[in-house]
Parts: C-alpha cells; sequence; structure tokens
C-alpha cells in the first residue's frame, strides 16, 4: 500500500497575515508575519483592555493563514508521485470586540449603601457600576436590589430590578417603607445567562 506523506520542503508549512493600516486609519494592507516574530500570543486577560495594545495586540491584527504543504506516496525515483497545494484561509472575527459574553459568574465590585432622607421620606440607595459593566465581560443585564427586614435571615425574592444605563454610578429612592421599622437591602448584578454575582449588602436602616 503506497503511504501519504506530508512534507514542508522550501516553503512553510503556516504563514500569517496581518493587517496593516496606515496613520489617521487609512492605507489598510495586508502584509506577512516575519516568522521570527512567531509564536504570537494574547497575554492580556481581557480583550480590548488598555493595556491590550502594540506588540500586545499583534495577534489581533491576523486576518488570514496560509497552509502549504506537499503530498508524496512515499516512493522514489520513477514510482514517486508529489502534489503540493497551498491554501489561503480567512479570519474574519479574528480581532473583533465581543460586546457580551454570559461565561463567568458576573462581578460585581461595589458596595452599596443606604441611608435615611427625611427630606423625601424614603431609604436612598447608592452603588457604583459593576466591573463587569463598562469593563470585563460587559455582560449585565440588570441590577437586583432585594430588601428585608433586617432581623431576617433570608433575602427572599427581589423587589426591584434596574436595567444598566453605561453610568459610573446608580441611585434609587425606597419609599415604600414602614415606619418604626429597620430595613437592609441587598444589590446583586446579573448577567444574560442569567446568573447574578455574590449580594451586597447594605447596613441596617432605622425608618422613623
Amino acid at each position: 500500500m503506497a503511504r501519504n506523506l506530508l512534507q514542508t520542503t522550501g516553503v512553510p508549512f503556516l504563514q500569517y497575515y496581518r493587517q496593516s493600516t496606515g496613520a489617521f486609519g487609512s492605507g489598510a494592507t495586508i502584509q506577512q508575519v516575519a516568522n521570527a516574530s512567531l509564536p504570537l500570543q494574547h497575554v492580556i486577560p481581557i480583550h480590548l483592555a488598555v493595556s491590550d495594545t502594540g506588540p500586545v495586540a499583534l495577534i489581533d491584527s491576523v486576518r488570514a493563514v496560509q497552509v502549504s504543504f506537499t503530498v508524496t506516496n512515499g516512493l522514489s525515483g520513477a514510482a514517486e508521485r508529489q502534489r503540493s497545494a497551498s491554501r489561503y484561509i480567512r479570519l474574519p472575527n479574528v480581532g473583533l470586540a465581543n460586546k457580551k459574553t454570559c461565561g463567568d459568574e458576573p462581578i460585581l465590585g461595589t458596595s452599596l449603601s443606604a441611608a435615611w432622607n427625611p427630606v423625601v421620606g424614603g431609604v436612598d440607595l447608592q452603588w457604583n457600576s459593576a466591573v463587569d459593566e463598562l469593563t470585563g465581560e460587559r455582560d449585565v443585564e440588570r441590577y437586583v436590589i432585594w430588601r428585608k427586614l433586617s432581623t431576617e435571615l433570608d433575602w427572599g425574592d427581589p423587589f426591584l430590578s434596574m436595567p444598566p444605563a453605561g453610568s459610573p454610578t446608580y441611585s434609587y429612592t425606597d419609599r415604600d417603607v414602614t415606619s418604626g421599622t429597620t430595613y437592609s437591602y441587598g444589590l446583586a448584578a446579573q448577567d444574560c445567562t442569567p446568573s447574578n454575582s455574590g449580594i451586597a449588602a447594605s447596613a441596617g436602616v432605622a425608618v422613623p
């Protein structure tokens, strides 16, 4: 039985091509990545982060791979048969930003403050945007808020949810409160899975 062998003599098996853009975003061209620059690795944990630029982001500009090889039947002399092939494979999605990913549990990364507001007769809630709303996986779909009596152990069901607005800070005033009661509030970020982050609990707020 004839053997099919793969040879790469003379031509590299893989050649990578990247998109290079001229000054002010003009004059985009396709250039081969020099073998001396290989291997390329994406070493920045978050794609399109501030630090994901320059040489470390070179892999994001790769747009195609050329595969070249020669197939032989393994025989020699007049009985040998060879065929060379080369294929150019486009990678159109490389370097595109993922707007949302529902992989890991969302990261809240902020505390929740709650204070009695005598002017409006309610409890003011304030918090900063979640880590995964404006950075990270960018997959926060809503903020979920719980309210319970400070003596209760379980949060029960949420009583409010708010969609993200791309704001660095958020606030809400709970006016549906009972005089002489102490409340605790909880906050979590929810992604599109949906999964919740851990709950950030406020201190107890006494309603006079």
